[in-house]
């Protein structure tokens, strides 16, 4: 969150295959106030949700990030990360979902802890969302990120990544 909102997450990920597109949309700057994390009160939502300036319009973006410590991958490989779970695979409608919980419970406990600014950007993506949708097309961006970690929870290197944050696009 803190590389999102100082402008630099995009500088540090690597991008496999198709990496221009991913690069072009985090080249895009990433609205800071409009970053944060949906999780409920038992630990369950999304990890990463944040709005691009645009053009285009009304384009967010959202990471499930995907973590293992250093010592499980060789100095050549690639961080290997839980899977994503079935709901998580359909990162649009689980993104949606949140959002919508969250916006409903907002004035009745708020599980999601949003702040009114959060709940504003929520309800800005909500009508986003719905315009999207009429048109058929989408206003969301769904990325997986995988991160590997040091014992002291810091970014890991190895020789093939000098920080290893590797992102895909969930489909």
């Amino acid at each position: 969150m803190a590389l999102a909102k100082n402008g630099t997450l995009h500088k540090m990920m690597h991008l496999p295959a198709k990496g221009k597109q991913v690069a072009q949309t985090f080249n895009r700057a990433i609205i800071p106030e409009s970053v944060f994390s949906l999780q409920n009160s038992s630990g369950h939502g999304i990890d990463f949700f944040a709005e691009l300036v645009p053009p285009p319009p009304n384009q967010w973006i959202t990471l499930d990030v995907k973590a293992t410590m250093r010592k499980t991958f060789s100095n050549w490989g690639t961080p290997r990360t839980p899977g994503l779970s079935e709901v998580q695979k359909d990162a649009v409608k689980n993104l949606y979902s949140h959002v919508q919980d969250s916006m409903r419970a907002f004035n009745d406990g708020n599980p999601y802890n949003l702040t009114k600014e959060q709940y504003a950007a929520l309800r800005r993506f909500d009508r986003h969302y719905q315009i999207a949708r009429e048109a058929k097309t989408s206003c969301v961006t769904a990325y997986e990120l995988k991160l590997g970690m040091t014992e002291g929870f810091q970014l890991a290197t190895n020789q093939k990544y000098p920080s290893m944050m590797v992102l895909k696009e969930i489909k």
